[in-house]
């Protein structure tokens, strides 16, 4: 899985990010980042649990803009592409 953001609007363009795995051990932490990245391969089931947080900044708001992309086992990315199961 990967996931991407970017803060696109709002006071200094900052935001804290994390990333929680299935067991609530924190996998990743960003703190007041303007943009970031992080991949990882999950080693079982369970819910991944990403979030944004802008408790820093009383006064503004932020955008941010999120991509997610999850291949799952057993799937090319031409399968996923095509909507085909293997």
């Amino acid at each position: 899985m990967t996931v991407t953001y970017q803060v696109a609007g709002g006071g200094h363009l900052d935001i804290d990010f994390s990333l929680t795995g299935p067991n609530g051990r924190l996998m990743n932490e960003q703190r007041k980042k303007d943009t970031g990245t992080h991949s990882f391969t999950a080693e079982g089931d369970g819910r991944f649990t990403y979030c944004f947080s802008n408790e820093m900044s009383t006064v503004s708001g932020k955008t941010v803009r999120c991509v997610s992309l999850l291949l799952l086992a057993g799937c090319t990315r031409s399968d996923d592409e095509a909507g085909t199961e293997p």
